[in-house]
Order: C-alpha cells, then sequence, then structure tokens
C-alpha cells in the first residue's frame, strides 16, 4: 500500500511542476524593447547581412534579426523593436558570434 501510495504522490508532484511552469514556452518578460540602428555589414570581416546595433553606455550590442521586413533593409536605418532572443548564433568572420533576434515588432524612428 506504501508504494501505490509513494507512486501515487510522485506522478501528482511532476504533473504539478509541468503544469506551474507552463511548459517550454515563452513569456512577455524574454522581450526585450530598444531602439537602434539596422546595418548592412558587409564581407569579408563583418556579418555579410543586415544587423541591428544598439548603443549602450560604453559599447554597442550587435543582433541578427532572423525575420527582418525587406522595408527595413535599408543602411543606417534609426528602428524601435521589440524582440526575442534565440538559442542561435551567427558568424561575423572576424567580428565574431553575435545573437539572433525574433523581431515581435518594428518601426521606423
Amino acid at each position: 500500500m506504501k508504494k501505490i501510495f509513494l507512486k501515487l504522490m510522485l506522478v501528482t508532484a511532476l504533473a504539478a511542476g509541468i503544469i506551474t511552469t507552463g511548459g517550454c514556452s515563452k513569456d512577455a518578460s524574454d522581450t526585450v524593447a530598444q531602439t537602434g540602428i539596422v546595418k548592412y555589414m558587409s564581407p569579408p570581416d563583418n556579418c555579410n547581412d543586415y544587423m541591428i546595433v544598439i548603443e549602450k553606455e560604453e559599447s554597442l550590442d550587435y543582433y541578427k534579426p532572423d525575420n527582418l521586413p525587406n522595408e527595413f533593409k535599408t543602411d543606417e536605418l534609426p528602428v524601435k523593436l521589440t524582440f526575442r532572443k534565440t538559442e542561435k548564433i551567427h558568424n561575423c568572420g572576424f567580428a565574431g558570434n553575435v545573437p539572433v533576434i525574433n523581431i515581435i515588432n518594428i518601426h521606423k524612428l
């Protein structure tokens, strides 16, 4: 009888853990809203694609958007965007690896 009770408690605890964590879904806390610049970074020593550059206090952050709409593919275009970082990395040659982002919302400034 104790074994059945322990098994039932284990199954209940596992089910409660899955329900409370919501599985693997992403929520709004994973999104970032920033202003930045769309920049074409030409080869051979850069990313060979359009990137989003966000200025921080003493540095620049570079992101490779995986879904940049064609109307935003303009070098030096200022934008405001909301995005979510993915687990992907884009190789930018000598510039190194940069995170890939998924754009949720973007508009020109």
